[in-house]
């Protein structure tokens, strides 16, 4: 038992042993949707900006959000592919570098993270994650694993961790079932200490 840290932590340094392991939770996956379409984010709609220093459209946690940019969001995700994927989050990520956006923590998107991020998950399951959030941005942000593993051989890994007594959430469960039902990668790691019987 390391005493001081967490359970994701302490996951995490097992998993680096066999590839690269970050700590992400909400910020990876939203986070490079805030990215790919932080233009519609921050479109110019009727009432959604009052002022230049709002770090969200004050219409962002209501279902008019999707809806008032459902055209904008629909042709986005018709045109992508890993090219318009890389070449809009690298730029959003270069020149809007500490700016406010309400899906963008930027303390959690690294370069590097990105980089392996963009090189390992594929299309089909980026699709599939920015669907879902943008179905219900406001309560699908939330429930995602605590981290991403790109292990040694290649490919990647979404990983839940959980210490002793703590069990998954709802929203934790609805994402697994969705990544499950898709083939995108993920497991519930459970932690036990050593002292315990």
């Amino acid at each position: 038992k390391s005493v001081g840290k967490s359970v994701e932590i302490l996951a995490a340094e097992h998993l680096a042993d066999s590839g690269d392991c970050f700590f992400v939770e909400n910020s990876l996956l939203s986070g490079v949707l805030g990215l790919y379409c932080w233009d519609i984010i921050f479109a110019p709609i009727n009432g959604a900006f009052f002022n230049p220093f709002q770090q969200a459209p004050a219409d962002f946690s209501s279902p008019e959000f999707i809806v008032q940019r459902q055209s904008r969001f629909k042709n986005r995700l018709e045109t992508l592919t890993m090219d318009t994927l890389k070449t809009r989050v690298w730029q959003q990520w270069e020149q809007k570098q500490g700016r406010a956006n309400p899906l963008v923590h930027w303390a959690g998107l690294s370069e590097g993270l990105l980089a392996l991020s963009l090189d390992r998950i594929p299309l089909d399951h980026w699709r599939a994650i920015f669907v879902r959030l943008l179905r219900d941005i406001r309560n699908h942000r939330s429930g995602f694993p605590d981290l991403i593993h790109f292990p040694f051989s290649g490919s990647y890994d979404l990983v839940e961790v959980k210490g002793p007594g703590d069990k998954l959430q709802k929203n934790q469960i609805r994402w697994m079932a969705y990544f499950a039902a898709h083939g995108i990668p993920h497991r519930a790691l459970h932690i036990r200490y050593s002292d315990e019987n």
